[in-house]
C-alpha cells in the first residue's frame, strides 16, 4: 500500500481559536517528510530559518535543543491557486535543532551540483544565558560554535551540520552581537558574512572556510565614496572598530546582559553592516556587492545623540569586487537612504525613522534590474519564552528598486506582507509584517506546480501574523476572509504584485468602514506556516495554529539554479534575421464615393428547450440547439455562457469531446466552447445540459443561454476580460472571479495558453491573444437572437412518510476532468454526494477502481489516499455534516499506462455510510477518454519579396510552410495562392511544384519530416493584370489531407496588400515575419527559435 501526496485545499472547522470561530483552510503538495530525506535541495524549494521555540525544565523556560531552527521547505507544487489562505501542510525535510548548530538567521546556498547550505549564528533571537549566569544556555550557539559561526549543511554527507568558518578579526573571536548577512559569489566561488560586532564584512573561500580578507565600511567606504542620489564624491569621517570592546556580559548596568541590546557589543552605527546582496551588471559585467548600514539604533554610543541625522538614516551602498574576488575600494558607492516609515516622533525616537535592512536580493537567473530589501524590527529580548519577543513586530517592509535612466536605485514598490495592517498601533496603516528575509523564485504552471522556465517571477518573503485573529486569511470555501489562525512563516507573492511604497490612505485616520488599502498582494498569495501543523496522522495540531510565533522567524533563501550559468532570459538564443520591405508610397489621391457597406456573414440562432417540469432536487436537462441561418458559413470556435436555475449544479453535459463546460466556481453561470467548427446556412450543433436541481427551491424556474459576446477587440476593454475570462473557464484554464478585471490566477492561465501556441509570454491580454480566442470574422451579424431561455416547472417532492425515518441519499459520482493520453497524467473528480432529503453526518469515504497498471501521483487535500493494486480508498480526516445536494470531491491525478484504450472503465464507489436507502447509487463507472495523440499545428506566412509589385509586372511572393508542433509533422506540404483577379503563376522554386489551376496557384512538395518550428519556403512569380483595383489582397493557405483538422486553423491563411494601379492610395501594412536567408531556388528545412 502506498500513501499518496495530497494536493489540494483542506478545510477544518474548530469551535474557537484563541476565542475566535474560525475556518481553517490548507493545501499540499505531499505529505511532510515523504521525500528522501537526505535528496539535496531541488530547483524551487526553500530554507527558512527560525528560533527554535523553548521548554519548561523545571526551573523555567529553556531553549529547546530538539526544536527545529532551519529546514527544507517544499514550495514547488502547491497545487492550488493562491488566494491569500493558509498552506496547513506544506512538506518540509531536513530539519536541524538548536542542538545541532543553536540558533541561526542567513541562509545561503553555493553552485555545487548538489549545493549546499550555509547558515550564519545569529543575536537576532535573543542572546541568552544559562540560570545562574555562568555560560551562555544551551542551544544559543550550537556544539563547538559561538557568535561567529558560520555552519555547512554537507550535501555530501546528507546535510549534517559542521563548522565551516569561525569569523574572527586577526583571531580576536566575536563576543556576543554574532553575524549579520551572507551571501554566495558565485562569480569567484567564495562566502560572503558581515559581522555585526566589528562591521566588518569577510570572505571566505569555499574550499575550507579560510579568510580572505575584509572590507571596512567604517574605515574605507566612509572616506570616500560617489553619493549616486547626488552624483557627488564625498567623505565622511572615518570610523574604526576597538578591538578590544566586547559584550558586557558581567558589567552590563542592572544585571540585564540578555535583556539590553546595548550591552550585546553591536558595532558602532556609522559601521554597522546586516544586509547583502551581490549582482552581476549585464552591461559591464562588473560584480557589486551591495551592503546595508544599520544606522537607526545607537545602542548607548554617546555620540549617536549629536550625530546628524542623515548619519542615523538606514542606507544600502556598494563595492564592486575585483576579478580576484578582493573588494575595490576606490568603487565605493552610497546607493540611497531608505524612505522613512514612522511618523509618530515616539516611534521615530525608539526606532529612527525605518528599521534595519537584513537582506538584498536580485533576480537570480534573468537579467532584470530589479533590487528587494527587507527590514526586520531591531533586536531585542523580553525572554525567551515570551511573546513578540525578540524584535518589534509590524513595523518592516519589503521594498522593490529599479534603477532610473542614469542607473540611480529609486523605490518603485513595497510589498504587502500578511494581511495586518497596523489598524490597533497606528499610522502608517501599511501590511509591514516582515521578519527580515526575501528572494526570488519560480513562477507556477496553470495548475500551480512549478515552472523552472519561469525563473524570478515569483517572491518569497519571511513575515509575522500572515494570518492572525486580528487580520484574519481568506477561506476559499466560504469566500470569505475569516480564517484567525495564527501564522508566521514565509509568503509566496507574484513579483508583479506590488504596492506603492507609501500609499496617502495609510497615514492615516483609518476609515470607519474597510481597510485604507485594499489586501491585493496578500489576496494573490500563499501564507506558509513553519511550525509542523499536522501530526504524523495528520491530525490537526491545534497549539501550533493557535500559539503566536511573531519576531521568531527568520530568513528565507530560494534555491534557483541557472541552467547553463546563463544569467540573462533567453541567453544563446539566435534571433532570425527581420525581413525588411520597401517603404509604403504613400499618395494623396481624390476620394472615392463608396456605396453603403452590405452586411454579411452569418448569424447565429440559439433555442433552448427543455422538459415542462422537473422535480426538487433532481436532474433536469436541457438541449440547446444553434443553427446558422446564414447567408455565410460560420467558421469558428463557439462560446456560450450557460445560466443555470438558482443553486443549481452542472451535472453533466454533452456531447464530449466537442464540447467543454465548466460551472464559474460559486455562481450559477456554466461557461461552454465548442471545438472550431464550420456550419454552412442551414446546420445545426447541439449542446445538452445536465442539471442538477437544488432541494427547497420550486416552481417557476428558468434556464437561459447566450453568447459570450465581444463587444469589441480592444484588449484592455474589462468586457473583453470578462469575455476572455469566460473562454479561458471554459476550456478548463484556472480562472479568478470572472468580473472583467485581471488577476493573478487569469494572468497565469493567459500566460499558459499564450505558452500553449507559441506566442509571447506576457501574462496580459493583447491584440494577439484576442484573435487567438476569438478569431476575426467570427461575428455574428444578429445579436437579436443570441440569447434564449427555458422554462421549467420545478414540483416539490411529495411529503415522507411520517412513519418511516428520513434518510440521507448517498450518491457517488465520477468525473473526468481532461483527456487522458497514453502514459500521461489525467484528471479526476470523486463526489460523495448527499442526495437528500435529509441532511447526513459523517466522515465521508470512497472507493477509486483504476485501469491495469495506472498510478495515482496526486490527491486533493484534506483526504488521506491510499492506493493497493488497482484499488484507491480516500477518506477525508474530519467529520463534516453535507446538507442536501451538498458534496464533496476529491481530485485525483492519474499517471495512465501506456496500454491505455479508449473507453477502459474507471468506477467510483462510495464506502457504504450506514442506512443509505438507496444503494443503486453508491457506484458509477465512466470509460476513460483518451485523447488523440497531439496534431502539429501547421502555419503560414506570406510576404511580398524582391520589391514593390507594380501593375502589368512580375510580383514574387514568398510562402513560409511551418510546423509549429507539438511533434514532427510528416506529408507533402500544400499551398494554394489565391490570385487576384487576371494574374497568372509565371514560377515557382524547386523542389515545388507549382501549377495554376483557374485563379489559384496549387504548390505542392515533396513528402517530408519537419520536426517542431521548421519551415520550408516557396518564392512563387506572379504577373499581375494591367489594373489592380485599391483594396486586392493575395492570399495563400495551408491544404491538408482529407480528415485531418489542424488545431489551431487561424494561422492557416495570410494575406498581403497589393497595392493598386493608377493614383496610388495608402498600401495596405504589413507585418514582419520572421525569416531566414534561405535564397530562392533552395530548399533547407529552417528552424525558427520563439
Amino acid at each position: 500500500m502506498s500513501r499518496i501526496p495530497a494536493r489540494g485545499m483542506l478545510g477544518v472547522w474548530s469551535a474557537a481559536i484563541t476565542g475566535l470561530a474560525a475556518t481553517i483552510i490548507a493545501f499540499s503538495a505531499g505529505v511532510a517528510r515523504a521525500q528522501d530525506a537526505t535528496e539535496a535541495i531541488q530547483p524551487g524549494e526553500a530554507y527558512v530559518t527560525r528560533f527554535s521555540g523553548t521548554l519548561d525544565d523545571g526551573g523555567g523556560a529553556v531553549i529547546n535543543l530538539d526544536g527545529i531552527v532551519g529546514s527544507i521547505v517544499d514550495v514547488r507544487n502547491p497545487g492550488q491557486a493562491p488566494q491569500g489562505h493558509h498552506w496547513l501542510n506544506e512538506p518540509q525535510r531536513i530539519p536541524v535543532t538548536a542542538g545541532d548548530v543553536g540558533q541561526v538567521f542567513g541562509v545561503a546556498f553555493d553552485d555545487a551540483e548538489a549545493p549546499n547550505i550555509y547558515l550564519t549564528a545569529t543575536s537576532a533571537f535573543g542572546l541568552h544565558r544559562s540560570a545562574d549566569g555562568a555560560d551562555w544556555m544551551a542551544g544559543v550557539w550550537g556544539p563547538g560554535g559561538g557568535p561567529g559561526t558560520i555552519w555547512k549543511l554537507d550535501a555530501a554527507n546528507g546535510y549534517q551540520p559542521q563548522v565551516f568558518a569561525q569569523v574572527t578579526l586577526d583571531g580576536r573571536e566575536n563576543t556576543g552581537a554574532a553575524l549579520g548577512g551572507i551571501v554566495y559569489d558565485r562569480w569567484h566561488r567564495q562566502v560572503i558574512v558581515s559581522d555585526l560586532e566589528t562591521g566588518l564584512v569577510h570572505r571566505l573561500s569555499t574550499a575550507d572556510g579560510s579568510d580572505l580578507g575584509t572590507y571596512d565600511h567604517g574605515s574605507d567606504g566612509r572616506a570616500s565614496f560617489l553619493n549616486a542620489e547626488t552624483g557627488e564624491q564625498q567623505s565622511l569621517a572615518p570610523v574604526a572598530f576597538d578591538p578590544a570592546s566586547a559584550a558586557r556580559i558581567a558589567d552590563c548596568p542592572d544585571g540585564a546582559f540578555a535583556a539590553t541590546p546595548a550591552c550585546w557589543n553591536f558595532a558602532d552605527f556609522r559601521r554597522r553592516v546586516w544586509g547583502l546582496g551581490i549582482r552581476e551588471d549585464a552591461a559591464t559585467g562588473e560584480v557589486r556587492l551591495y551592503y546595508a548600514v544599520w544606522s537607526s539604533q545607537g545602542f548607548g554610543n554617546p555620540d549617536f545623540a549629536a550625530a546628524p541625522d542623515e548619519e542615523k538614516q538606514n542606507s544600502v551602498w556598494s563595492v564592486a569586487i575585483g576579478e580576484d574576488g578582493g573588494f575595490d575600494t576606490t568603487t565605493i558607492r552610497k546607493e540611497y537612504t531608505l524612505p522613512d516609515f514612522f511618523l509618530d516622533p515616539a516611534d521615530i525616537e525608539r526606532a529612527g525613522r525605518s528599521n534595519p535592512v537584513s537582506d538584498i536580493e536580485f533576480p537570480e537567473c534573468v537579467e532584470d534590474p530589479v533590487m528587494l530589501v527587507a527590514e526586520r524590527g531591531g533586536v531585542r529580548n523580553l525572554g525567551v519564552a515570551a511573546e513578540n519577543a525578540f524584535a518589534f513586530p509590524h513595523e518592516s517592509r519589503v521594498l522593490r528598486y529599479e534603477p532610473d535612466d542614469a542607473g540611480i536605485w529609486r523605490p518603485t514598490g513595497r510589498y504587502d506582507i500578511g494581511f495586518y495592517d497596523r489598524k490597533n498601533d497606528g499610522a502608517p496603516f501599511l501590511r509591514s509584517n516582515g521578519a527580515g528575509g526575501v528572494d526570488f523564485g519560480y513562477g507556477y504552471q496553470t495548475d500551480w506546480t512549478l515552472d523552472p522556465a519561469k525563473p524570478d517571477q515569483w517572491v518569497w518573503m519571511s513575515g509575522d501574523s500572515l494570518c492572525s485573529a486580528l487580520a484574519p486569511c481568506f477561506n476559499p470555501e466560504t469566500g470569505l476572509r475569516e480564517d484567525g489562525s495564527e501564522v508566521h512563516g514565509i509568503q509566496g507573492i507574484p513579483a508583479a504584485a506590488f504596492d506603492e511604497v507609501s500609499p496617502a490612505p495609510a497615514a492615516g485616520p483609518y476609515p470607519p468602514e474597510g481597510e485604507p488599502t485594499p489586501a491585493i498582494g496578500p489576496l494573490q498569495s500563499w501564507m506558509v506556516d513553519t511550525d509542523e501543523n499536522l501530526d504524523a496522522d495528520g491530525n490537526v495540531v491545534m497549539d501550533e495554529l493557535t500559539r503566536n510565533d511573531a519576531t521568531r522567524i527568520g530568513d528565507v533563501e530560494i534555491y534557483e539554479p541557472c541552467e547553463g550559468g546563463g544569467e540573462e532570459e533567453g541567453a544563446g538564443i539566435e534571433e532570425p534575421p527581420v525581413v525588411e520591405y520597401p517603404p509604403d508610397v504613400i499618395t494623396e489621391y481624390p476620394p472615392v464615393e463608396e456605396p453603403p457597406p452590405v452586411v454579411e456573414g452569418p448569424d447565429l440562432e440559439k433555442v433552448k428547450d427543455g422538459p415542462a417540469t422537473c422535480t426538487e432536487g433532481g436532474i433536469c436537462s436541457f438541449t440547446i440547439t444553434i443553427t446558422n441561418l446564414g447567408p455565410t458559413d460560420w467558421d469558428g470556435p463557439l462560446t456560450e455562457v450557460d445560466t443555470l436555475p438558482p443553486g443549481a449544479i452542472l451535472w453533466d453535459y454533452g456531447p464530449q469531446p466537442e464540447w467543454t463546460c465548466n460551472q464559474v466556481v460559486g455562481t450559477d453561470e456554466v461557461d461552454c466552447s465548442h471545438d472550431w467548427i464550420t456550419l454552412a446556412p442551414g446546420q445545426a450543433v447541439q449542446l445538452t445540459i445536465d442539471v442538477l436541481l437544488p432541494f427547497g427551491v420550486f416552481g417557476l424556474v428558468e434556464n437561459c443561454i447566450e453568447d459570450t459576446f465581444l463587444p469589441s477587440r480592444d484588449p484592455n476593454d474589462p468586457a473583453v476580460i470578462l469575455a476572455i475570462e469566460r473562454q479561458l473557464n471554459a476550456w478548463g484554464y484556472p480562472v479568478g472571479p470572472i468580473d472583467g478585471v485581471l488577476d493573478i490566477v487569469t494572468m497565469n492561465s493567459i500566460a499558459i495558453l499564450q505558452g500553449d501556441n507559441g506566442l509571447p509570454v506576457t501574462g496580459v491580454p493583447d491584440d494577439i491573444l484576442v484573435d487567438l480566442m476569438f478569431p476575426e470574422g467570427t461575428v455574428d451579424i444578429n445579436p437579436a437572437n443570441d440569447r434564449d431561455c427555458h422554462t421549467v416547472d420545478v414540483l416539490p417532492l411529495p411529503p415522507p412518510d411520517p412513519a418511516q425515518p428520513v434518510l440521507a441519499d448517498i450518491q457517488a459520482r465520477k468525473i473526468q476532468q481532461t483527456q487522458c493520453l497514453t502514459g500521461g497524467l489525467c484528471t479526476f473528480d470523486l463526489w460523495f454526494l448527499n442526495r437528500g432529503p435529509s441532511p447526513w453526518t459523517g466522515s465521508p469515504a470512497l472507493s477509486d477502481e483504476l485501469p491495469a497498471g495506472a498510478t495515482v501521483e496526486a490527491a486533493s487535500a484534506p483526504w488521506i489516499c491510499d492506493q493497493a493494486g488497482q484499488t484507491v480508498a480516500c477518506g477525508h480526516p474530519f467529520e463534516l455534516t453535507l446538507q442536501p445536494n451538498e458534496f464533496r470531491a476529491v481530485t485525483l491525478t492519474v499517471r495512465m499506462p501506456a496500454n491505455l484504450a479508449p473507453g477502459m472503465q474507471n468506477c467510483a464507489t462510495v464506502v457504504a455510510p450506514v442506512g443509505d436507502p438507496n444503494p443503486g447509487n453508491d457506484r458509477e463507472c465512466i470509460p476513460i477518454r483518451v485523447a488523440p495523440p497531439p496534431m502539429p499545428d501547421l502555419e503560414t506566412q506570406k510576404i511580398i519579396a524582391g520589391g514593390a509589385c507594380t501593375a502589368g509586372a512580375d510580383c514574387r511572393f514568398d510562402l513560409w510552410f511551418t510546423n509549429r508542433g507539438p511533434g514532427a509533422w510528416t506529408g507533402k506540404p500544400t499551398l494554394v495562392d489565391q490570385l487576384p483577379a487576371g494574374a497568372t503563376l509565371k514560377s515557382g522554386t524547386t523542389p515545388w511544384l507549382c501549377t495554376q489551376n483557374g485563379g489559384e496557384a496549387v504548390c505542392e512538395h515533396p513528402d517530408v519530416t519537419l520536426q517542431p518550428f521548421q519551415s520550408l519556403k516557396v518564392s512563387v512569380t506572379v504577373t499581375l493584370p494591367a489594373t489592380v483595383p485599391p483594396g486586392t489582397q493575395n492570399c495563400s493557405r495551408i491544404v491538408q489531407p482529407g480528415g485531418v483538422a489542424d488545431p489551431v486553423p487561424q494561422n492557416d491563411q495570410s494575406c498581403v496588400g497589393i497595392p493598386p494601379s493608377g493614383p496610388q492610395g495608402p498600401s495596405t501594412p504589413q507585418t514582419s515575419q520572421c525569416n531566414s536567408t534561405v535564397q530562392s531556388g533552395t530548399d533547407t528545412p529552417v528552424t525558427v527559435t520563439v
